[in-house]
C-alpha cells in the first residue's frame, strides 16, 4: 500500500513516489506536485484529506480551485504529455491504495449524494386525473419519496458496518508496517 505525504500543501518526495517510475515522472514535471495533490485529494481516504467526504458532485471543481487556483480543468490547460502521465500515476495510486471496501464506500457515498440531490429538488405532488370512465383518480410521488427514506436507512446501516471494516483494516495495516 502506498501513501502520499502532504506537508504545507506540497507532496513530499518519499519512497511511495520513488518506488514507481510513473509517479516519479509526474513528481518531476513542472506542475507535478499539483497533479499528485489532485490524485491524493480525489482518492485518499486518509483523515488528513480535506476532500475525502465532500460530495462527488462538487469534488472536482473544489479540488481544481484549491490546487490550481482555476475554476475548471479546461482553464488549467493540461498538455497531452501531462494527461498521459497523470492517468498512469492515478491508476497506480488507486491500485495500491484502494481496497474493495474503500471502492464500495466511494460508490455508496456517490449514490447517497445523488439521492440527497434528488430529495432536495423533488417536491411532493398530488395530481388529479380523469380516467376513461370519467372517474377521478389521484396520484402522488410521495410513495417514491418515502421508499427512498427506507432505502437510505438500509444503506446507512450497511455503510456504518463497512466503515468499521475499513477502519479496522487501516489500523491493522498501520500496525503491521
Amino acid at each position: 500500500m502506498i501513501k502520499f505525504t502532504l506537508h504545507k500543501g506540497e507532496v513530499v518526495l518519499d519512497t511511495s513516489i520513488v518506488l514507481f517510475d510513473d509517479l516519479k515522472a509526474v513528481y518531476d514535471m513542472p506542475r507535478g506536485n499539483q497533479f499528485l495533490q489532485v490524485i491524493f485529494y480525489r482518492h485518499s481516504r486518509e483523515p488528513d484529506n480535506p476532500f475525502r467526504d465532500i460530495s462527488a458532485m462538487v469534488l472536482e471543481e473544489n479540488i481544481v480551485r484549491v490546487v490550481f487556483r482555476k475554476g475548471t480543468w479546461k482553464e488549467v490547460g493540461i498538455t497531452k504529455k501531462e494527461a498521459a502521465l497523470f492517468e498512469k500515476a492515478e491508476k497506480i495510486f488507486i491500485e495500491y491504495t484502494t481496497t474493495p471496501e474503500a471502492r464500495l464506500e466511494r460508490s455508496l457515498n456517490k449514490k447517497l449524494d445523488e439521492i440527497s440531490f434528488m430529495l432536495d429538488n423533488e417536491v411532493p405532488k398530488i395530481e388529479k386525473t380523469l380516467t376513461k370512465s370519467n372517474k377521478i383518480e389521484y396520484s402522488t410521488n410521495m410513495t417514491i419519496i418515502l421508499n427512498l427514506f427506507t432505502k437510505i436507512e438500509t444503506i446507512l446501516k450497511g455503510k456504518s458496518i463497512l466503515n468499521n471494516v475499513i477502519l479496522k483494516n487501516q489500523a491493522l495495516t498501520r500496525f503491521t508496517l
